[in-house]
């Protein structure tokens, strides 16, 4: 009885270490996985997992970018003279189920909630007056924020174990 109370009490524990190490690996690495995952048009998967998993992913040490891990994790960017030029950071809304971004952005002063694809889904400016969505260019918004985040996306690496088979079975639902 003894033998099979040890031989089960080892295989939950291999059972939870291997587990550990596929949530652990997915969520180091995702910025990676989403490069290389399958979507549909107009899903971004980077830059979803660059702002979704920031506490997780390796973020260099940029002069013009500075993280911010107090509440939600929030990218801030910066001039290369250190002015402060817009940060994005995740927001939870209306339905806690859909995420939303917020992205601030001082050259063009304005904020805006993002809904999951990284399409405006409310924007004001500096005054807090409301702007028309059909007057922002979605794409012109995108460029610019893989243009600020490149630098983390580019300082991830490949992981030794590859798990994008796993990556893409867990978040298929969401980037289809």
């Amino acid at each position: 009885m003894k033998k099979i109370i040890i031989r089960i009490f080892i295989v939950i524990a291999v059972l939870i270490f291997v587990t550990a190490f596929c949530f652990e690996n997915i969520k180091r690495n995702s910025v990676y996985y989403a490069k290389h995952t399958p979507h549909k048009e107009g899903t971004e998967p980077v830059l979803m997992m660059v702002v979704d998993n920031l506490d997780w992913i390796y973020t260099p040490e940029v002069k013009t970018l500075k993280y911010d891990f107090d509440g939600q994790p929030c990218v801030q960017f910066y001039t290369s003279n250190g002015k402060q030029k817009g940060f994005i950071m995740p927001v939870c809304r209306y339905d806690k189920n859909k995420k939303n971004y917020m992205y601030k952005d001082d050259e063009w002063k304005i904020s805006l909630i993002l809904d999951c694809n990284f399409n405006p889904d409310i924007a004001y400016d500096y005054g807090h007056e409301k702007i028309q969505i059909t007057k922002l260019d979605n794409k012109e918004i995108k460029h610019k924020l893989y243009n600020n985040l490149q630098p983390i996306i580019d300082a991830q690496r490949k992981p030794k174990v590859n798990l994008q088979w796993l990556f893409d079975i867990v978040y298929k639902d969401k980037f289809n």
